[in-house]
């Protein structure tokens, strides 16, 4: 059985779900490193611990938006690339089991 084509839109949205969802992994990273040290700092800071534990909490919503739309792009780009390279070598073959 060979695969003759990708489903361009289809692979823009898995590849966007997929880089929203390592976007939202990295942005907990980041929360929590950014909380941790905002944390640690002295209190005389003017404010600076506040806003490190706020920046580290936006990243949740903002490193997985930029992530998925990264992944949604990218996934567009490599699905047409793809399909130009399969009508060049005929397709990719796959094997199943039954």
């Amino acid at each position: 059985m060979k695969l003759k084509s990708f489903g361009v839109l289809s692979m823009g949205i898995n590849m966007g779900a997929y880089g929203a969802l390592i976007g939202l992994f990295a942005g907990a990273i980041f929360a929590l490193v950014s909380m941790m040290g905002g944390f640690a700092m002295p209190d005389g800071q003017g404010g600076g611990a506040a806003m490190a534990a706020g920046m580290g909490l936006a990243s949740i919503i903002v490193l997985p938006l930029l992530y998925g739309i990264g992944g949604f792009i990218g996934g567009l780009i490599s699905a047409l690339i793809m399909n130009v390279v399969f009508k060049v070598t005929g397709g990719l073959e796959l094997n199943f089991d039954q």
